[in-house]
């Protein structure tokens, strides 16, 4: 018996407009508080597929995930090999890098022999200069 609710009895006259009011009237409520008493995953739309459409859907997922599993494939690839030419030319710049500074030292090893060649040739050029001005004084000095 539900709560505060009357079942018909069998006074109910069958065929009776009123009888059947009171019929479909009971029969609305019970039916409307046995769906707020039924839990919530009983509740919402129930859908009903062909199973062609399901194999059709099983197909359908299992080519999307075929595809998406050769773009990871794919991906790891083009990561490996971006990894691979990182690190080659990461030993390309510091073999250069090593190139770079010996040619500096050199450089600069020669930059200091310049500077001295040059200071040795003012010397020569005025020490000969000198031996030229004696070799002139005495050449004056005997045609005098």
């Amino acid at each position: 018996m539900l709560p505060g609710r009357t079942v018909l009895k069998s006074n109910v006259i069958h065929g009776s407009r009123s009888g059947i009011v009171k019929l479909f009237t009971t029969a609305r409520e019970v039916l409307r508080y046995t769906a707020l008493a039924t839990p919530k995953f009983f509740r919402g739309p129930i859908f009903v597929m062909a199973a062609n459409a399901v194999e059709t859907a099983l197909a359908s997922s299992t080519a999307d995930f075929k595809s998406l599993e050769e773009k990871v494939l794919r991906t790891i690839e083009l990561l490996k090999s971006a990894r691979e030419a990182k690190a080659a030319a990461e030993r390309d710049a510091a073999r250069l890098r090593e190139q770079l500074n010996e040619r500096e030292e050199e450089v600069e090893t020669l930059r200091h022999e310049v500077v001295a060649l040059r200071s040795e040739r003012e010397e020569v050029r005025t020490r000969v200069e000198k031996m030229l001005g004696q070799i002139e004084a005495l050449t004056q000095e005997e045609s005098a």
